[in-house]
This record gives C-alpha cells, structure tokens and sequence, in this order.
C-alpha cells in the first residue's frame, strides 16, 4: 500500500521520534516490503526551511509565528 506523509511524520520517522504513532511507525515500516511513502514537495521545502535554519520549530507554533519571523528576517510577504 502507498502512503502519503507530512513534514511532522517524515522528520519524526528518520529522527525515531517518540511522537511519531505506532499506527505511522506501522506505515513506514510496511513499506519496506511493498508500497512507496510519497513525499509532496511541499514537505521537503519545509525540511530544507527547518535544516536551513529558515523556520524555527516549536511545539506552540503557528503561522502568526512564522509572519513574525519573516518579518524579523526583513521578509515578510
């Protein structure tokens, strides 16, 4: 079976993040047999902002932190 991820799962997975459910442990891991995780490109942006040091990730964050951010950083849309 494929299955589809969200920035949150992918880094938690490779990370063994004890966030990630054992119902997403069970996905990724099945697929080692048979199936693909698709990545959206918009969730390997968001790991290259993150590795990058580009947005910062925090438990309580929100968009209004990421505006904030951007315009800290002088780029804010």
């Amino acid at each position: 079976m494929n299955y589809v991820t969200d920035t949150h799962s992918l880094v938690w997975y490779f990370t063994d993040d004890q966030h990630l459910s054992k119902k997403a442990l069970k996905s990724f891991e099945s697929t080692v047999k048979e199936g693909q995780i698709i990545v959206p490109a918009v969730v390997l942006a968001e790991i290259l902002f993150i590795a990058r040091g580009d947005l910062r990730v925090r438990h309580q964050g929100c968009l209004c932190g990421w505006r904030r951010h951007q315009e800290e950083r002088g780029s804010a849309p």
